[in-house]
């Protein structure tokens, strides 16, 4: 007994001064409840102080899931939290306990929640890149995942947060699913193009519509070359696209939604996007201050516009736009005469309400109609290009001066255009007795290299030629002649040459390769002898036709040997018949009129030069068939393998002799000849053209295979496939005399038609797909 009363002492005394502990763990309660606030839950934790708290639950997609992001008691042993329920993968309903110090909780429902307002948005569905460049989305979601690629080769997506980095690799399209945690039923998809390397994007007329239901909007597209196609529409079945040439049309017959469609041009060269979201229509009609304009041509008039259950309003359609220019400024539509004829324009308020009116133009011009030397030019940023007026009563007017793009002025019958930004814009001129016409102009580029040209101006007599030298060095070229009839002019490396051929004005443009441009005044004065010229020569030049006769409207070549440095026209009788232009020892004739001319050209050494008489006649003289060309000029082949030469120049219509037709053989589609090898020797090939014949050398060599080798198809081709396989394709069917195209590597519509032909012949599906089928008789 003694000794069991010491230990309980020695025990209570340990008790007392806290030597002694006992672990003890309490049941911990959860409650759950609703914020109000989305899907957002408040989470109540009660059990022992300063433990961490874990959540079990069923996630979606993942099944029995024990939640430990890092929740804790505090010294009370107390915790509340709020989560999201998407972010946690939990439904309505599911059974939830919590885990504190290894004891649980009883099951409690996870309460009914909105869900609603936590569908994942994206900022972009739809992008378009170049290899190497990167573009940001945001979501509405802080706990995303990537749940699928659908061409990783084309580009890349990381995830930070909501932001979503998306990089392009190489050319191509992509779909990516991006989704919230916890499963794969809140998710949404942005679409991806990246274009090829070094291109610019594609341009639209609009580039943010909003289409209501019931309504067609036209979109213009504008880049890129080729064909255009729709890329993507990720929402096809809110928002219809269709192409037609350069148009995309838009319509709609849902009253809510957005897509985001892709357009590209051929081969995804260059690619843009349009946004098209769907809007609700306002039941208030747009009204017209008046519904049935009439106008002169040259004349402007100003509708108010009001109704529509907006303020803001935009012209959706407009028929006829050579008749009749429609601009909005706030709630004034103003509308401009251009041409006799009749428009229906068609406005709408950005409500959706739209109403329409019928403007008709009359042409009443005292003076006829007038007309532009050209009536469209391209230049680049800093350029200044002129644009002469003939024609019609002056003064003349520009009632739109091109805006942010180009600024043009007026100075007498001149419109001098300056290139102010990346655009395309078409603008009236027109003359002060009515008569109007358009001029479409387009600017690109970013220039910042200038010619300095040692004189801006010369002066010359009729007959006379002139040089002015670019004192910077680089590339440059004649951008524009404002009247050719008056000078020519041609640069050969830093030195321009000016040859006078009628009294009067006129300005050169001189540009550089990508850079801007320098402008070159030019008089010529009459020359005052009785029309003869006297050059002084110490030798003549040499003429391949001193005697050439070409028909109006066509062109032909006359080539110019002798002398030293370049040929520039000294004198021309009667510059009114043709227009030249000289290029190396190559003169082009291009016949204006019927009538005769003497043409002189002289070196630019001035020791040298020569007539021509030209004639110019009517459409039953026979025109200059220039020489044929073939390409390449000999060929050297193997036994049983083809070779394809190409034919330019005679008339365009060929014929092909091969002097000993046991070594090969020859057949001609267009303007490719076939060669194939039929025995080891040599001969010569003759093609001829409207009487010109042109030879070359052919030599066939032994094939070193037993058996002839025939290329070998290995890939699905279809129509708008392009690459070597293609071509291939087209020499395979060209030689079987099915395909009558050229060898372009451009799966097109007459390449789809030979396919279908083939597929006939051997008993195959006439798809026009070259499929396992097709490939396996192609290989055979």
């Amino acid at each position: 007994m003694k000794k069991i009363y010491s230990f309980i002492t020695m025990f209570a005394t340990l008790l007392t001064f806290g030597a002694l502990n006992f672990a003890y763990a309490i049941t911990p309660t959860l409650s759950l409840s609703s914020t109000g606030t989305g899907d957002n839950v408040r989470i109540v934790v009660a059990g022992d102080p300063s433990s961490s708290v874990q959540l079990e639950y069923t996630k979606s997609g993942v099944g029995l899931y024990l939640d430990a992001t890092g929740y804790s008691t505090d010294s009370t042993g107390n915790t509340s939290f709020t989560v999201s329920s998407s972010v946690k993968g939990v439904s309505s309903g599911s059974a939830v306990r919590a885990r504190v110090n290894g004891q649980y909780s009883s099951s409690v429902s996870w309460p009914t929640v909105s869900t609603s307002s936590s569908n994942l948005t994206l900022s972009q569905t739809g992008i378009v890149l170049s290899a190497g460049q990167s573009s940001s989305i945001s979501a509405n979601n802080n706990s995303l995942y990537l749940l699928n690629n659908s061409n990783a080769q084309v580009a890349n997506f990381n995830i930070s947060n909501n932001q979503i980095t998306v990089t392009g690799n190489s050319n191509g399209s992509t779909t990516a699913t991006i989704c919230v945690q916890g499963g794969a039923s809140n998710c949404a998809s942005v679409s991806v193009t990246v274009q090829a390397a070094g291109t610019s994007a594609l341009t639209f007329s609009q580039s943010n519509v909003t289409v209501f239901s019931g309504q067609t909007i036209p979109v213009t597209i504008s880049g890129g070359s080729g064909y255009y196609m729709i890329s993507s529409n990720p929402n096809s079945n809110v928002v219809l696209a269709s192409i037609s040439g350069s148009i995309v049309n838009l319509s709609t017959s849902s009253t809510s939604g957005s897509s985001s469609i892709t357009i590209c041009s051929t081969n995804m060269s260059s690619c843009g996007v349009i946004n098209v979201t769907v809007g609700t229509a306002s039941s208030t009609a747009v009204t017209f201050s008046q519904s049935n304009p009439i106008l002169s041509i040259g004349q402007s008039t100003s509708i108010s516009l009001s109704g529509g259950g907006s303020n803001t309003y935009s012209v959706n359609s407009n028929s006829n736009s050579t008749v009749v220019q429609a601009t909005i400024n706030s709630n004034v539509l103003t509308l401009h005469g251009l041409a006799s004829g009749s428009s229906i324009i068609t406005v709408c308020s950005s409500a959706g309400s739209c109403n329409t009116l019928t403007a008709t133009t009359n042409y009443v011009s005292t003076g006829g109609s007038i007309s532009l030397s050209q009536s469209s030019a391209t230049l680049i940023i800093g350029q200044t290009l002129s644009v002469s007026i003939s024609g019609g009563d002056a003064p003349y007017n520009l009632p739109s001066n091109g805006g942010s793009i180009f600024q043009a002025t007026l100075n007498g019958n001149i419109v001098n255009i300056n290139g102010l930004s990346s655009g395309s814009m078409t603008i009236p001129v027109c003359s002060a007795g009515g008569g109007c016409t358009n001029l479409s102009v387009t600017v690109s580029g970013t220039g910042s290299l200038v010619p300095i040209l040692v004189q801006s101006s010369l002066s010359l007599t009729v007959g006379q030629s002139g040089t002015v030298n670019i004192t910077n060095t680089g590339s440059f070229y004649v951008s524009n002649n404002s009247n050719q009839n008056i000078a020519s002019a041609t640069i050969n490396g830093t030195m321009i040459t000016v040859s006078a051929l009628n009294a009067g004005s006129n300005s050169v443009t001189v540009c550089q390769t990508g850079g801007q441009c320098s402008v070159l005044s030019i008089t010529v004065s009459a020359n005052s002898s009785s029309g003869s010229v006297v050059v002084s020569s110490t030798s003549f030049l040499s003429f391949s036709d001193k005697d050439p006769v070409f028909e109006p409207n066509k062109s032909g070549v006359i080539t110019v040997s002798g002398g030293s440095g370049t040929y520039s026209v000294a004198y021309n009788s009667n510059p009114s018949i043709s227009r030249l232009s000289i290029s190396g020892n190559n003169i082009t004739f291009t016949g204006l009129s019927t009538g005769t001319a003497i043409v002189v050209l002289c070196s630019s050494s001035g020791n040298a030069c020569g007539a021509i008489s030209l004639t110019i006649g009517s459409s039953a003289v026979t025109p200059v068939v220039n020489p044929i060309k073939l390409t390449p000029s000999a060929v050297s082949l193997k036994v049983n393998k083809a070779a394809v030469v190409i034919a330019s120049g005679g008339s365009g219509t060929y014929s092909v002799n091969v002097s000993d037709k046991e070594i090969a053989s020859a057949i001609v589609v267009r303007n490719y000849i076939l060669l194939t090898g039929k025995k080891v020797g040599t001969t010569a090939v003759s093609v001829c053209s409207s009487g010109k014949c042109a030879s070359l050398a052919l030599g066939v060599t032994a094939n070193n295979s037993t058996s002839t080798v025939k290329y070998k198809f290995t890939k699905m081709l279809s129509y708008g496939s392009i690459g070597e396989d293609v071509k291939e394709l087209q020499k395979r069917l060209l030689s079987e005399k099915i395909y009558k195209g050229l060898v372009t590597g451009m799966f097109d519509q007459e390449t789809l038609a030979a396919v279908r032909l083939y597929q006939k012949n051997n008993g195959i599906r006439q798809t026009g797909n070259v499929g396992d089928e097709t490939m396996a008789a192609l290989n055979n």
